[in-house]
């Protein structure tokens, strides 16, 4: 069913049909109950209270009355199904097997018993226990009429129980119009036709030339024109007419007026509830989003009960159990509702899986129904509330539903809210908080519509519009935030971040890490290695530039840049730079071996002996001869140095050739005033010396006027011995010096006793001679002059050096000065001024400035500004008027002036005759021909006129002007709508001049611009050409205002754009121009399209009438399952035998066959092989993947190794319980568990020893140091630990307690660790068993075999098994023959061929068997029982099995097992 259409008219009325669609097409019993046409009529009018504006019901039926029926219709078009409502209410006490039933043509298709119990009042407060059910019958139907009834089973009378029925209401679902009748609305469900038509595969053909309408064949009328794709008559579309302003095709408008919006081709008032206006178009709601898709669209038709899924309920209060449903009386429709849900009763909707995307729109209609009262609406996505609305009956405005109280109104509300959401899956949540019965307030929703905004893709988990967040499994992020399958080159997929991320630069491509390429950067050679891409050895690379460079050819190899070697070649030391070595050099460029020097010298260059550095006291490279001083005796290596006083020397080192120095040729002697040291220079004598001789003070004669006093020479007494030949006199200041003249020793006249300074004391000055003279009055110190002061003698003075009186004293001859008075700055004495202090002049009286006046302290304060003098400070205290102001002692501004607070007033504006400030805005009156505006306060020019500049005139404007400026011709607007500003002397286009002042029009359909008369033109309006005619261009029409431009199917058209009398291209049919057969017009382009390849015939670009080859499912016309389109084929192609499906080509996968993941590849799962048959098989458990076979692994699964066997390495076995290998025993080279009883090999070092590895008896092996170590002497055996003993040597006369063998009983242990007797001779005897004391065996206390010695009793008791010959109390020591004795002293029968014996394990009661070939033993880690069953073996025909039978199992409780611990 679908397009359901409500048209509620008048009661019993036969509606408007709507045909192909689903008709209201009666309403009987719902706003009253006076129909006719029911037989066994009653009424109960009196029921006010039975639902919202109803006045009744038909009834009441009882035992008396069981039934009513009516007929309806006669004349039903030709239709499929029919569906009606009914209420019927079940009034007071029904009993269980009571009911009412609803018949159609007689057929009962419904019934309904009274369930439960009811809280429902119909009858105005009579009584409580009614309950309403709602029928709704849709079932198939062809007759022109139906027949409704109404029956009921009741056993009593109307005052006990009773049933009415009202709110009848009928649809038909109509034929398509082709058909005579049908079996479904489709066109081709036709079961029979009009007259003239033929029916073929449920189609009807109307004969050549007719078409199919209202379900007759008929030659297309007025306004329809024939659609030969759906082989009828259509409603053609025509501008002007419904609203439509510009039609699509020629049955559908793309374009309204009016206010209207397109509708599917309609022009309709506004969009339907599913729909958004997107440009004047109803668009789906899904368009609001880029990529949108609807998830659910429902509860828009007939909602019943039906319709809950995918919707659920949350029932925790009283409902009416009838249905989830509830219809208003106005026909209103919705899930829940009256007396179903409100307080504690809530409608759940959940979507199912639904792709993966980041926001969620929804949109549903919420009626509020009766007595809320400040109560909440809640819509909720996955449990938070996304809309939480409050409302109150008191602003409800209409009672269409629930409660038949009048003051209690409905309300419905559309919400569409958008939120923020990501998942698979959601649930709404439609709640409220209501708090009364369902009955006195509830709510109910319709039309509900959500709609999800996708992901950028579909790899992607959480996103926005345009990127991605994270990514499903095996999907990555990459640079721009999309989820992608594959990363792109450079980049390979990190599975712990989920991202993109760079290769190593060495990399084209790369896989699982950076670092392992699966392609080289062509700059790494051609030799670069996989997987790290590395450079060859005499290479190295740069980070990150991944070329690899060619080290130098001083290098091996060499990283980082070409001359940091690493290893060196030739006879290079090994130095980063392998350069030569001193005494080596390089012989060119390119040669790795260096050169050897010469001898000479150090280091060379070039050639051997071009010494850079030479050897020995050699100099002068390259040459390197002997330095001065030497001389080259032709045998060594150095040169010979010659005698110190030599300059040079030849053939021996005192033949000088040229001196030293100072020294003098022929035998190079010293000076008179030098002496000799030996050395090459002749060293000076001491200053005080004339001569010397051995040193410098052994003077021979004075110098200068020393002493002759040898060798010291002093200078005489009151001389200074300054270091000179002459001997110094003391300085003036001194009385006595030192050494330096002026470094006295005592201090001369007054000066300070402060040797060696002897400075002038404070109060005088240096004069350079013996006393210091006094400084003036003014200074307190001076320098070189008394008056030049450094320091001035009073804080009055000042600026020293001269230290004068300071402003406002005077120098009265005393070191301090003198005060002047307070009206000067300076003065000459105490009454007369030389400089005056501020606002006052006139020295040396200083009397207050003009603008002043002396106020009371004797200060000069400043007078008003009007006052040039005053009296005092105020405006009226003026003496005489500053600048142009007028009458003192207030001084106003004059007549023409204004007041701006400056002593002079300045003028007005010229245009102004008395004014308030400076501009003409300022006026109070004007002058000239210039009014005043009072408005604006401002004298301007009239009218028209312009102002002349010279402030009191305006001049006329010329009269084109509608204003000017400056000149009569400088308009400031153009009057009369003229143009060319600014003279305003043109016309604008479109007008002419007629010789006025305003110009006249052009007829402007005609002409652009035009002259003389308004159809002359000049030139032609848009669309037009030929001037002065301008007839309209070719494709466009004359629709008497304008040029129109022809439909843009049409390539000429007349009197309408619709109106085409010769079609474009690929279309055909004038006037309306169709797309011919084989295409379809998209609505955007002019040219027909194509049909998809998968449409024979179509619609629209997705939408195919017929599908073609092998295509199924109308409209989109789907290559079946396991098929594709490759876009040109008519037949479907398959796809690979891996693909459930695929697109575009065969192996691009949408989804995997079986239990293969990542599609488009569709590879086999990881544990997966491909099989000849292209199914995915499981690899053995040995392998982690595997190829060909189960068995051929590729990589091995846990601790497994060597592919393609995958074996447990050496010292592990594997264990079946953890699927892995596990570890041997500790001394186990191979094994087949992890006891140490389980070693099949030993580890080197170790030997079996009763069934496990370990040392000889008398050794224990320590397993942290996985190392075999000696037993204490006092045990035979031991475990673990050197003194921990598990068993003892008897015949030493020892026994085991607490892990410890003790001496027995009658013996001690002496210094050398060894057993004696305490017990004497004569008490040695034995104790027979049963009899008393006696000897036993020969007289050595020797028990038989399956018996031990109690030492402390003397006594023998039997062995802990039968199986023991000897033993002692835990354990056998040697079995019995045919048995075999266990590291743990247990013994065991031989296994045979024919035996096997079974170890029953019992653990906390629970019985496991194992069973061993060779009685092999499993140690665990408690302590157990275990039993041994040995079976018997019995031969079967051909076949000797071992055969475990209850009647020949002997089971026998062995030992407990300690564990050994650590294992």
């Amino acid at each position: 069913m679908k397009n359901i259409i409500f048209k509620i008219l008048s009661l019993g009325v036969l509606l408007t049909t709507v045909l192909g669609d689903l008709v209201l097409q009666f309403e009987d019993l719902v706003y009253d109950v006076s129909s006719t046409g029911w037989s066994n009529f009653k009424t109960s009018t009196a029921l006010s209270a039975l639902k919202e504006s109803e006045n009744g019901c038909l009834g009441p039926y009882d035992k008396y009355a069981t039934s009513a029926s009516k007929t309806f219709g006669g004349s039903f078009p030709p239709h499929w199904s029919i569906s009606f409502d009914l209420f019927a209410y079940q009034m007071d006490d029904w009993l269980s097997n009571e009911f009412v039933s609803v018949s159609l043509d007689g057929v009962v298709v419904d019934t309904a018993n009274k369930i439960g119990s009811c809280n429902m009042d119909y009858q105005g407060g009579f009584y409580v226990n009614n309950q309403l059910k709602i029928f709704h019958i849709n079932t198939t139907h062809t007759a022109p009429q139906a027949v409704i009834k109404v029956a009921h089973n009741l056993k009593y009378s109307e005052y006990f129980e009773w049933l009415c029925f009202n709110d009848l209401r009928m649809w038909i679902d109509t034929c398509d119009e082709t058909c005579a009748s049908c079996s479904g609305p489709a066109p081709n469900q036709c079961t029979s036709c009009p007259t003239g038509a033929t029916l073929n595969a449920g189609k009807c053909t109307c004969p050549a030339g007719q078409y199919g309408s209202n379900y007759q064949c008929v030659t297309c009328p007025a306004g329809k024109w024939a659609d030969t794709n759906l082989n009828k008559c259509v409603p053609a579309c025509i501008v002007g007419q419904n609203s439509c302003s510009v039609c699509k095709d020629q049955r559908s408008c793309d374009q309204c007026s009016g206010g209207k919006v397109s509708y599917k081709g309609y022009c309709v008032s506004s969009c339907p509830f599913f729909y958004d206006n997107i440009a004047g178009v109803c668009q789906p709601l899904e368009k609001s989003f880029p990529r949108g898709q609807t998830i659910y669209q429902g509860l828009d038709g007939i909602i019943d009960s039906t319709d809950q899924a995918p919707f659920t309920f949350s029932f925790t209060t009283h409902h009416n159990p009838n249905q989830n449903f509830y219809v208003c009386s106005n026909g209103v429709r919705m899930l829940g509702g009256f007396d179903v849900t409100g307080s504690g009763n809530y409608i759940y909707y959940q979507s199912g899986t639904v792709p993966y995307h980041w926001r969620i729109r929804i949109k549903v209609r919420v009626y509020y129904l009766d007595s809320w009262d400040n109560e909440y609406f809640y819509l909720k996505v996955d449990g938070k509330a996304v809309i939480s609305d409050n409302r109150d009956y008191s602003n409800f405005s209409v009672n269409f539903c629930g409660l038949s109280v009048k003051s209690y109104k409905d309300l419905l509300i559309e919400y569409d809210k958008t939120v923020n959401h990501s998942g698979t899956s959601f649930t709404l949540g439609f709640e409220t908080n209501l708090d009364e019965s369902t009955t006195n307030e509830s709510f109910g929703i319709s039309h509900l519509i959500t709609v999800i905004d996708l992901c950028p893709n579909q790899l992607c988990t959480t996103c926005t519009d345009k990127i991605c967040f994270t990514c499903v499994a095996g999907a990555f992020l990459d640079s721009t935030s999309i989820c992608v399958s594959t990363c792109p080159d450079g980049t390979y997929g990190n599975i712990l971040t989920g991202k993109c991320e760079a290769c190593s630069p060495v990399c084209v491509t790369c896989k699982d890490s950076p670092n392992n390429c699966s392609t080289c950067q062509p700059a790494r050679g051609p030799k670069a290695i996989l997987p790290d891409c590395a450079c060859q050895s005499n290479e190295y690379e740069i980070p990150p530039n991944p070329t690899c460079l060619l080290c130098s050819y001083k290098c091996l190899t060499c990283t980082s840049i070409d001359t940091n070697c690493t290893t060196c070649a030739g006879n290079r030391p090994k130095t980063p730079q392998c350069n030569c070595l001193d005494g080596t050099f390089e012989q060119d460029n390119q040669n790795p071996v260096c050169g050897i020097c010469d001898q000479k010298c150090s280091t060379c260059t070039g050639k051997s002996d071009n010494c850079l550095i030479c050897k020995g006291n050699r100099i002068k490279a390259p040459k390197c001869v002997c330095p001065e001083g030497t001389f080259d005796d032709g045998v060594s290596l150095n040169c010979i140095p010659c005698n110190p006083k030599c300059r040079t020397c030849s053939g021996n080192p005192d033949n000088c050739t040229s001196c030293s120095s100072n020294r003098a040729m022929p035998d190079c002697t010293c000076p008179s005033d030098k002496y000799d040291d030996g050395s090459p220079v002749c060293k000076v004598c001491s200053y005080q010396c004339g001569t010397c001789v051995g040193n410098a003070n052994n003077c021979t004669s004075c110098a200068g006027n020393r002493l002759p006093q040898t060798p010291q020479c002093p200078c005489p007494s009151n001389y200074n011995d300054a270091g000179y030949a002459n001997c110094v006199i003391c300085d003036s200041k001194c009385n006595t010096c030192s050494s330096d003249s002026k470094n006295c020793v005592t201090c001369a006249a007054n000066r300070t006793q402060n040797p060696p300074f002897c400075t002038c004391p404070i109060g005088t000055y240096e004069n350079d001679k013996a006393n210091c003279p006094s400084c003036n009055y003014k200074c307190s110190s001076c320098d070189k002059a008394d008056n030049n002061c450094t320091q001035c003698s009073h804080i009055t003075r000042t600026n020293a050096p001269t230290c004068d009186c300071k402003e406002g004293y005077f120098d009265k001859g005393t070191i301090e000065c003198g005060v002047c008075p307070q009206k000067c700055v300076k003065c000459k004495s105490d009454t007369e001024c030389t400089v005056c202090s501020i606002n006052r002049s006139n020295a040396p009286q200083c009397s207050c400035n003009d603008g002043f006046y002396e106020d009371y302290n004797g200060e000069c304060r400043v007078c008003h500004p009007n006052c040039t003098r005053c009296t005092g400070p105020g405006p009226n205290q003026c003496q005489t008027c500053a600048g142009n102001r007028i009458e003192f002692p207030t001084c106003k501004c004059p007549i023409g002036t204004y007041d701006d607070g400056n002593p002079i007033c300045p003028k007005c504006n010229s245009a102004c005759s008395s004014c308030s400030g400076p501009t003409v805005n300022d006026c109070t009156s004007c002058s000239g021909n210039k009014i005043y505006d009072s408005s604006s306060n401002k004298c301007i020019c009239p009218k028209n006129t312009y102002d002349l500049g010279i402030g009191y005139f305006c001049a006329q404007c010329n009269v084109l002007c509608d204003g000017c400026q400056g000149s009569p011709n400088n308009c400031i607007k153009c009057a009369g709508g003229r143009i060319g500003f600014p003279s305003c002397n043109l016309c604008p286009d479109g007008t002419f001049d007629n010789g006025a002042l305003t110009c006249s029009k052009c007829n402007t359909n005609v002409c652009s611009t035009c002259t003389l008369s308004a159809s002359n033109c000049i030139t032609c309006a848009p669309g037009r050409r030929n001037a002065p005619q301008c007839t309209c261009l070719t494709g466009t029409f004359d629709n008497g205002i304008s040029c129109e431009t022809c439909d843009p199917i049409c390539s000429l058209c007349d009197k309408s754009k619709q109106n085409c009398t010769q079609c474009v291209a690929g279309r055909s049919g004038a006037p309306y121009c169709g797309c011919n057969e084989g295409t379809y017009d998209d609505g955007i382009n002019v040219a027909c399209q194509k049909c998809p390849n998968q449409c024979q015939t179509c619609s629209g670009s997705n939408s195919c009438t017929r599908c073609r080859g092998d295509r199924i499912n109308l409209p989109s016309c789907q290559c079946p399952f396991g098929k594709f389109d490759d876009g040109v084929s008519e037949m479907c192609r398959d796809c690979i035998p891996k693909c459930g499906s695929c697109q575009g080509t065969s192996d691009n996968c949408t989804t995997c066959k079986g239990n293969r993941v990542s599609f488009p590849t569709c590879q086999c799962p990881d544990g997966f092989y491909e099989t000849g048959d292209f199914n995915c098989a499981l690899c053995d458990k040995k392998c982690g993947s595997c190829s060909g076979s189960a068995t051929n692994c590729l990589t091995c699964s846990g601790k497994k190794i060597n592919a393609p066997d995958c074996s447990c390495p050496s010292q592990t076995f594997y264990d079946s319980v953890l699927k892995d290998c596990s570890r041997c025993f500790p001394t186990c080279q191979t094994c087949t568990g992890k006891f140490p009883n389980q070693c099949l090999l030993c580890l080197p070092g170790f030997i079996m020893r009763d069934g496990m590895c370990q040392g000889e008896v008398g050794t224990y092996v320590d397993y942290e140091a996985n190392q075999i170590k000696g037993c204490n002497p006092t045990c035979y055996e031991c475990e673990s630990k050197q003194d921990r003993c598990i068993k003892c040597d008897s015949s030493k006369k020892r026994i085991l307690q607490n892990n410890s063998c003790i001496c027995m009983e009658g013996y001690t242990e002496n210094e050398l660790k060894q057993c004696v007797s305490t017990i004497k001779p004569i008490q040695s005897r034995c104790i027979l068993p049963n009899v008393g004391f006696g000897i036993y065996q020969d007289q050595s206390c020797e028990c038989p075999d399956g018996k031990f010695l109690i030492e402390s009793s003397g006594r023998c008791a039997a062995c802990p098994s039968q199986e023991c010959k000897t033993c002692n109390s835990s354990k056998c020591i040697t079995c019995q023959d045919g048995y075999e004795l266990n590291a743990k002293g247990i013994c065991f029968q031989r296994v045979t061929d024919q035996s096997t014996q079974i170890v029953l394990f019992v653990f906390c009661g629970l019985a496991i068997s194992f069973v061993f070939i060779s009685g092999v033993v499993c140690f665990l880690r408690e302590q157990y029982k275990f039993f041994k069953v040995t079976t018997i073996p019995q031969t079967v025909k051909n076949n000797s099995n071992t055969i475990l039978d209850a009647s020949n199992v002997k089971l026998q409780e062995q030992q407990s097992l300690s564990v050994i611990n650590n294992v």
